[in-house]
């Protein structure tokens, strides 16, 4: 779908499956360089599990219009906006405790009583992640949950990687779908060097088809962002982070100091580089669906203010 944002149109890929009251809403936010597509499997995920959940082009990003956002701290603002859109009336309202009860409803792990609309979770991948934690500091909107991927801060760029997105981006673009992958391990099998090869291909037609001067755009915005423990110390939601043992971009020690600010609990899977959405997705899917289950449910106050 699309909303009109700041002026200017925003596409929206919305899962086919309605908002459930006994479930939140799944916001899924892409990182640099990229746009929803690589959130598709986790959307399907989810979706065939009843959780309603979108995953939108930032400005400038695939499909949306506008320039790009130069800032972690307006694509925060942004996203604050796409929320207050999608869901205009106290939007996610108090999250109610409530049992699992798989017999007779298998995803209902949230409310005892339904309520509208439904709570808000916010997904964010790498600068997404860093964008979603902006969002959930400042928005008006109540965040039921926070949830970073391959996240990192300060998420730091070496001066030869932005001087190289200025000068040739297409070599840029192609280190970095190298390092966004875990190498294959030396005892790999054919199957899975060509299944590697195939992710590094479908990240790399996805990164190529940005318009140029996007990805100096994203990682200087990444580079640039210092506010990230000062969000962080105004959400008291409960917070995941999630890395991959293998992340060659934003390695688990980088989350360190921005988990203990969001008293975040902590996941890594074993074996994911940092385009862990595609190269582990059900592990991924799995670790934010036990999240949610256990923190969720065990909250009774589920706001971020």
């Amino acid at each position: 779908m699309v909303l009109e944002i700041d002026g200017h149109h925003a596409f929206v890929a919305a899962s086919e499956t309605p908002p459930n009251d006994y479930l939140p809403h799944l916001i899924f936010v892409h990182g640099a360089q990229n746009d929803h597509r690589v959130w598709q499997a986790q959307q399907q995920w989810f979706s065939q599990r009843g959780f309603a959940n979108i995953a939108a082009d930032l400005p400038g990003h695939g499909t949306s219009a506008g320039a790009p956002l130069a800032s972690i701290e307006s694509m925060g603002q942004w996203l604050g906006k796409l929320l207050t859109a999608i869901s205009p009336v106290d939007a996610g309202a108090e999250c109610r405790p409530g049992t699992a009860d798989p017999l007779r409803r298998p995803d209902a792990l949230f409310r005892e009583t339904p309520a509208s609309p439904p709570a808000i979770v916010l997904i964010g991948h790498s600068m997404g992640s860093l964008a979603a934690l902006e969002c959930a500091a400042s928005t008006q909107v109540n965040i039921a949950a926070l949830i970073l991927v391959g996240t990192a801060f300060p998420m730091r760029v070496s001066p030869a990687l932005l001087e190289q997105t200025r000068t040739d981006e297409a070599a840029a673009i192609g280190q970095i779908v190298q390092w966004s992958h875990a190498p294959n391990l030396s005892d790999a099998s054919s199957d899975e060097i060509r299944a590697r090869s195939e992710r590094l291909g479908a990240t790399h037609a996805l990164m190529s088809t940005q318009a140029e001067g996007l990805l100096n755009n994203d990682l200087s915005a990444c580079n640039s962002y210092l506010s990230g423990l000062e969000a962080a110390t105004k959400i008291t939601c409960p917070c995941l982070v999630v890395s991959g043992s293998k992340d060659q971009m934003t390695a688990p020690k980088y989350s360190v100091k921005l988990q203990e600010a969001l008293r975040a609990s902590s996941t890594t899977i074993d074996g994911a580089g940092h385009a862990m959405m595609s190269e582990q997705s059900d592990a991924l899917c799995e670790a934010i669906y036990h999240f949610l289950s256990v923190h969720i449910n065990a909250t009774h106050q589920m706001t971020a203010k």
